[in-house]
């Protein structure tokens, strides 16, 4: 997908030279909060890891092809448990096809990681397996919090996907609800952390 925004180049500038991008133009850029771009690093932490382990443009394309797996594979599995294996091939089809999504991971624009990190988050979430019931909650927290520090539009459709989750949750399985979204809060706390770690390691001004 041919990239025609301008913002998209700014947070490619961010996973390339950080610090030289926060050092040269921090004063043209505070006064316009400009600098907010820095602070997405549920885009920037992976996608400056990637820049580092393969390079520019083969960073870029690793880094897509990790996004599509982390959309596709759970909900292919999703389908698959819930219907047929043929049901999760259309599933994969359909996302890898979808000119939305093309589009999102054609460019650095946080949502190119957004619409992954969502797409995988609530196929894990829902998916049914009571053996590996908190492997699969854990999942769909790293990837939703991940989501929220990529882009903050997804805030509003996690908090509105949790609480469709609770409700139903509710009424089937009360005495494990607790515990299920304790194990949820409790690996947002700790993805957060990570992150705010790497993002000082890879990504911040010092």
């Amino acid at each position: 997908a041919p990239p025609d925004l301008n913002d998209p180049a700014m947070h490619t500038t961010f996973m390339i030279d950080p610090h030289d991008i926060f050092v040269r133009y921090a004063a043209v850029f505070q006064p316009t909060e400009r600098l907010r771009e820095g602070a997405r690093v549920g885009l920037l932490v992976p996608g400056r890891i990637s820049y580092l382990l393969f390079g520019g443009v083969p960073g870029f394309v690793v880094f897509r092809y990790v996004l599509a797996l982390i959309a596709v594979v759970p909900t292919y599995l999703l389908l698959r448990r819930l219907y047929s294996r043929v049901a999760g091939v259309i599933g994969v089809i359909v996302i890898l096809s979808c000119p939305v999504i093309i589009l999102a991971w054609g460019t650095d624009f946080p949502d190119s990681a957004g619409v992954s990190y969502l797409i995988g988050g609530l196929a894990c979430l829902v998916m049914p397996s009571a053996r590996h019931r908190p492997a699969w909650l854990i999942g769909s927290a790293v990837l939703f919090t991940l989501a929220v520090w990529a882009v903050a539009a997804s805030a509003p459709l996690i908090l509105a996907t949790l609480l469709a989750y609770w409700l139903v949750r509710r009424k089937r399985d009360r005495p494990r609800l607790w515990r299920d979204l304790g194990v949820m809060v409790g690996t947002a706390a700790g993805v957060t952390g990570l992150l705010s770690v790497a993002s000082a390691v890879l990504i911040g001004p010092w």
